[in-house]
Protein backbone atom coordinates (compact mmCIF):
# COMPACT_ATOMS: atom_id res chain seq x y z
CA UNK A 1 0.00 0.00 0.00
CA UNK A 2 1.27 3.76 -0.88
CA UNK A 3 2.17 5.79 1.65
CA UNK A 4 3.50 5.90 4.91
CA UNK A 5 1.14 4.29 7.55
CA UNK A 6 2.75 6.04 10.37
CA UNK A 7 2.46 9.30 9.36
CA UNK A 8 0.36 12.01 9.95
CA UNK A 9 -2.53 12.51 6.91
CA UNK A 10 -2.03 15.91 6.26
CA UNK A 11 -5.41 17.82 5.30
CA UNK A 12 -6.87 21.33 6.31
CA UNK A 13 -9.37 21.14 9.41
CA UNK A 14 -9.15 17.83 11.28
CA UNK A 15 -6.87 15.27 9.93
CA UNK A 16 -7.05 11.84 10.63
CA UNK A 17 -4.18 9.53 12.02
CA UNK A 18 -3.55 6.46 10.66
CA UNK A 19 -1.42 3.14 12.06
CA UNK A 20 -0.94 -0.07 11.78
CA UNK A 21 -1.35 -1.07 15.41
CA UNK A 22 -1.22 -4.55 15.84
CA UNK A 23 -2.52 -8.19 14.67
CA UNK A 24 -5.62 -9.77 15.46
CA UNK A 25 -7.14 -12.90 13.79
CA UNK A 26 -9.86 -12.01 11.65
CA UNK A 27 -12.47 -14.50 12.46
CA UNK A 28 -12.07 -14.22 15.73
CA UNK A 29 -12.98 -10.61 15.29
CA UNK A 30 -15.21 -11.13 12.40
CA UNK A 31 -16.51 -14.81 13.21
CA UNK A 32 -19.61 -14.40 10.30
CA UNK A 33 -16.66 -14.47 7.63
CA UNK A 34 -16.39 -18.35 8.59
CA UNK A 35 -20.10 -19.05 9.33
CA UNK A 36 -20.06 -21.69 5.94
CA UNK A 37 -16.87 -23.43 7.59
CA UNK A 38 -17.71 -26.78 10.30
CA UNK A 39 -16.50 -26.52 13.80
CA UNK A 40 -13.45 -28.23 12.57
CA UNK A 41 -12.63 -26.27 9.67
CA UNK A 42 -13.21 -22.92 11.19
CA UNK A 43 -10.88 -23.66 14.13
CA UNK A 44 -8.22 -24.57 11.31
CA UNK A 45 -8.47 -21.77 9.60
CA UNK A 46 -7.95 -19.09 12.79
CA UNK A 47 -4.86 -20.70 13.09
CA UNK A 48 -4.28 -18.92 9.14
CA UNK A 49 -6.20 -15.67 10.04
CA UNK A 50 -3.71 -13.34 11.35
CA UNK A 51 -3.95 -9.80 9.61
CA UNK A 52 -2.80 -6.24 10.02
CA UNK A 53 -4.96 -3.83 11.99
CA UNK A 54 -4.94 0.11 11.20
CA UNK A 55 -6.10 2.33 13.50
CA UNK A 56 -7.66 5.54 12.57
CA UNK A 57 -8.52 8.71 14.60
CA UNK A 58 -11.37 11.45 13.70
CA UNK A 59 -11.02 13.44 10.57
CA UNK A 60 -10.64 13.60 7.34
CA UNK A 61 -8.53 11.04 4.93
CA UNK A 62 -6.26 12.24 1.94
CA UNK A 63 -4.08 9.59 2.14
CA UNK A 64 -3.27 5.78 3.19
CA UNK A 65 -4.85 4.35 3.51
CA UNK A 66 -8.26 5.81 2.05
CA UNK A 67 -6.44 7.09 -1.12
CA UNK A 68 -3.71 5.83 -3.33
CA UNK A 69 -3.14 2.39 -5.12
CA UNK A 70 -3.41 -1.17 -3.38
CA UNK A 71 -0.36 -3.36 -3.84
CA UNK A 72 -1.06 -6.24 -6.24
CA UNK A 73 -3.57 -8.61 -5.16
CA UNK A 74 -4.94 -6.64 -2.11
CA UNK A 75 -8.68 -7.32 -1.49
CA UNK A 76 -9.81 -4.83 0.97
CA UNK A 77 -10.29 -3.64 4.09
CA UNK A 78 -12.96 -4.41 6.41
CA UNK A 79 -14.32 -2.18 9.21
CA UNK A 80 -14.35 -3.72 12.53
CA UNK A 81 -15.31 -0.73 14.37
CA UNK A 82 -16.17 2.69 13.89
CA UNK A 83 -17.52 4.58 10.99
CA UNK A 84 -16.23 5.97 7.88
CA UNK A 85 -18.28 8.23 5.31
CA UNK A 86 -17.69 8.79 1.70
CA UNK A 87 -18.94 11.94 0.56
CA UNK A 88 -19.39 12.89 -3.44
CA UNK A 89 -19.79 16.03 -4.63
CA UNK A 90 -21.02 17.64 -8.52
CA UNK A 91 -21.96 20.89 -8.70
CA UNK A 92 -24.15 22.09 -6.46
CA UNK A 93 -25.52 18.22 -5.58
CA UNK A 94 -24.12 16.69 -2.69
CA UNK A 95 -24.67 12.79 -1.43
CA UNK A 96 -23.32 10.46 0.78
CA UNK A 97 -22.67 6.79 1.69
CA UNK A 98 -21.91 4.93 4.62
CA UNK A 99 -19.00 2.66 5.99
CA UNK A 100 -19.77 0.61 9.18
CA UNK A 101 -18.85 -2.64 10.93
CA UNK A 102 -18.74 -5.79 8.65
CA UNK A 103 -18.36 -3.47 5.82
CA UNK A 104 -15.93 -3.70 3.23
CA UNK A 105 -13.71 -0.91 2.32
CA UNK A 106 -12.11 -0.87 -1.59
CA UNK A 107 -11.88 2.96 -1.87
CA UNK A 108 -9.08 2.83 -4.88
CA UNK A 109 -11.84 1.27 -6.53
CA UNK A 110 -13.94 4.34 -6.14
CA UNK A 111 -12.42 6.81 -8.06
CA UNK A 112 -13.94 10.16 -9.14
CA UNK A 113 -15.73 10.16 -12.35
CA UNK A 114 -14.01 12.81 -14.79
CA UNK A 115 -17.49 13.03 -17.29
CA UNK A 116 -19.89 13.66 -14.61
CA UNK A 117 -17.16 15.56 -12.70
CA UNK A 118 -17.67 14.30 -9.27
CA UNK A 119 -15.20 14.99 -6.30
CA UNK A 120 -15.36 12.93 -3.26
CA UNK A 121 -14.17 13.34 0.08
CA UNK A 122 -13.72 10.69 3.05
CA UNK A 123 -14.11 11.42 6.22
CA UNK A 124 -13.46 9.03 9.62
CA UNK A 125 -16.48 9.48 12.34
CA UNK A 126 -14.71 8.34 15.87
CA UNK A 127 -11.96 5.63 16.71
CA UNK A 128 -12.12 3.39 13.70
CA UNK A 129 -10.67 0.18 13.17
CA UNK A 130 -9.93 -1.24 9.96
CA UNK A 131 -8.59 -4.83 9.16
CA UNK A 132 -6.28 -5.23 6.42
CA UNK A 133 -6.92 -7.97 4.10
CA UNK A 134 -4.03 -8.42 1.64
CA UNK A 135 -2.24 -10.90 -1.03
CA UNK A 136 -0.77 -13.05 1.50
CA UNK A 137 -3.89 -12.86 3.94
CA UNK A 138 -5.67 -14.49 0.71
CA UNK A 139 -3.10 -17.04 0.42
CA UNK A 140 -3.30 -17.97 3.81
CA UNK A 141 -7.19 -19.12 3.44
CA UNK A 142 -6.76 -19.98 0.35
CA UNK A 143 -7.52 -23.78 1.63
CA UNK A 144 -11.19 -22.20 2.97
CA UNK A 145 -13.06 -21.23 -0.06
CA UNK A 146 -16.48 -20.48 2.04
CA UNK A 147 -14.44 -17.56 3.69
CA UNK A 148 -13.89 -15.59 0.08
CA UNK A 149 -17.60 -16.58 -0.72
CA UNK A 150 -18.30 -14.76 2.46
CA UNK A 151 -16.57 -11.91 1.50
CA UNK A 152 -18.12 -11.75 -2.01
CA UNK A 153 -21.83 -11.94 -0.07
CA UNK A 154 -20.86 -8.74 1.97
CA UNK A 155 -20.28 -7.25 -1.74
CA UNK A 156 -23.49 -7.96 -2.73
CA UNK A 157 -25.24 -7.00 0.28
CA UNK A 158 -24.04 -3.73 -0.25
CA UNK A 159 -25.31 -3.58 -3.42
CA UNK A 160 -28.97 -4.27 -2.21
CA UNK A 161 -28.31 -1.68 0.60
CA UNK A 162 -27.31 0.84 -2.08
CA UNK A 163 -30.91 -0.18 -4.03
CA UNK A 164 -32.57 0.45 -0.51
CA UNK A 165 -31.22 3.83 -0.25
CA UNK A 166 -32.35 4.92 -3.82
CA UNK A 167 -35.68 3.27 -2.74
CA UNK A 168 -36.08 5.38 0.19
CA UNK A 169 -35.27 8.72 -1.42
CA UNK A 170 -37.71 8.56 -3.79
CA UNK A 171 -40.27 8.66 -1.01
CA UNK A 172 -42.40 11.87 -1.33
CA UNK A 173 -42.48 12.69 2.74
CA UNK A 174 -39.21 13.76 4.00
CA UNK A 175 -40.14 12.47 7.07
CA UNK A 176 -40.90 9.14 5.45
CA UNK A 177 -37.48 8.54 3.98
CA UNK A 178 -35.80 9.34 7.38
CA UNK A 179 -37.98 7.49 9.20
CA UNK A 180 -36.79 4.73 6.67
CA UNK A 181 -33.51 5.39 6.47
CA UNK A 182 -33.42 4.86 10.11
CA UNK A 183 -35.10 1.44 10.21
CA UNK A 184 -32.61 0.31 7.40
CA UNK A 185 -29.43 1.64 9.62
CA UNK A 186 -31.12 -0.22 12.57
CA UNK A 187 -31.54 -4.01 10.18
CA UNK A 188 -27.99 -3.37 9.56
CA UNK A 189 -26.35 -2.28 13.10
CA UNK A 190 -29.16 -1.70 15.18
CA UNK A 191 -30.11 -3.97 18.08
CA UNK A 192 -33.33 -4.59 20.32
CA UNK A 193 -34.07 -2.75 23.81
CA UNK A 194 -36.86 -3.04 26.05
CA UNK A 195 -37.71 0.72 24.81
CA UNK A 196 -37.01 0.21 21.57
CA UNK A 197 -34.52 -0.40 18.61
CA UNK A 198 -30.74 1.24 19.49
CA UNK A 199 -29.32 2.36 15.91
CA UNK A 200 -25.63 3.25 17.47
CA UNK A 201 -24.81 5.62 14.83
CA UNK A 202 -23.61 9.40 15.82
CA UNK A 203 -25.08 11.19 12.33
CA UNK A 204 -25.34 14.96 11.73
CA UNK A 205 -28.23 16.29 10.47
CA UNK A 206 -26.16 17.53 7.44
CA UNK A 207 -25.12 13.75 6.34
CA UNK A 208 -29.06 12.34 7.27
CA UNK A 209 -29.64 15.03 4.68
CA UNK A 210 -26.99 13.76 1.98
CA UNK A 211 -28.09 10.23 2.70
CA UNK A 212 -32.14 10.62 1.73
CA UNK A 213 -31.09 13.33 -0.55
CA UNK A 214 -32.75 16.58 0.79
CA UNK A 215 -31.54 19.55 2.67
CA UNK A 216 -30.26 19.78 5.92
CA UNK A 217 -33.38 22.25 7.13
CA UNK A 218 -35.55 19.58 5.60
CA UNK A 219 -34.11 16.64 7.36
CA UNK A 220 -33.91 18.90 10.47
CA UNK A 221 -37.47 19.63 10.53
CA UNK A 222 -37.88 15.60 9.34
CA UNK A 223 -35.92 14.63 12.60
CA UNK A 224 -38.04 16.94 14.98
CA UNK A 225 -41.48 15.64 13.43
CA UNK A 226 -40.45 12.26 13.80
CA UNK A 227 -39.22 13.26 17.75
CA UNK A 228 -42.69 14.94 18.68
CA UNK A 229 -44.51 12.09 16.95
CA UNK A 230 -42.87 9.43 19.28
CA UNK A 231 -41.25 7.66 16.33
CA UNK A 232 -37.17 8.38 16.74
CA UNK A 233 -35.64 9.89 19.29
CA UNK A 234 -32.11 11.45 19.40
CA UNK A 235 -29.75 10.23 21.89
CA UNK A 236 -26.38 10.73 22.64
CA UNK A 237 -24.88 7.92 20.96
CA UNK A 238 -27.11 8.00 17.96
CA UNK A 239 -30.70 6.96 17.62
CA UNK A 240 -33.67 5.21 19.88
CA UNK A 241 -36.23 3.97 17.61
CA UNK A 242 -39.56 3.29 19.28
CA UNK A 243 -41.97 1.86 16.31
CA UNK A 244 -41.69 -0.56 13.23
CA UNK A 245 -42.43 1.13 9.74
CA UNK A 246 -45.51 -0.39 9.33
CA UNK A 247 -47.41 1.69 12.72
CA UNK A 248 -45.01 5.14 12.78
CA UNK A 249 -46.25 6.37 9.00
CA UNK A 250 -49.42 7.71 9.96
CA UNK A 251 -48.55 9.67 13.11
CA UNK A 252 -45.32 11.77 11.85
CA UNK A 253 -46.22 14.51 9.59
CA UNK A 254 -44.04 17.92 9.22
CA UNK A 255 -45.59 21.00 9.05
CA UNK A 256 -47.70 21.53 6.19
CA UNK A 257 -47.59 17.70 5.04
CA UNK A 258 -50.78 15.82 4.54
CA UNK A 259 -51.06 12.63 6.31
CA UNK A 260 -50.10 9.69 4.58
CA UNK A 261 -50.51 6.01 3.98
CA UNK A 262 -49.09 3.95 6.19
CA UNK A 263 -45.94 2.52 4.46
CA UNK A 264 -44.31 -0.81 5.31
CA UNK A 265 -40.23 -1.36 4.54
Amino acid sequence: MDGDPQALVQRPGRPTRARCATWINILEADPELGQGLSARAFGAACERSQVRLVRLTSGAVAGWPLRGEPEPGFHAFVVLRGLVTRRVAMRELHAAELFGPGDLLRPWALRDEGVLQQRARWRVHGPTDLAVLDQAFQRRVASWPEIGSALRDRETARTHSLVTRLLIAQAPRITDRVRLLLWHLAGRWGYVRRDGVVVPLRLSKTLVAELVCTTRESASRALTALALAGVVECTDTGFLLHRTPSTDAETACGPGEKQPVALSA
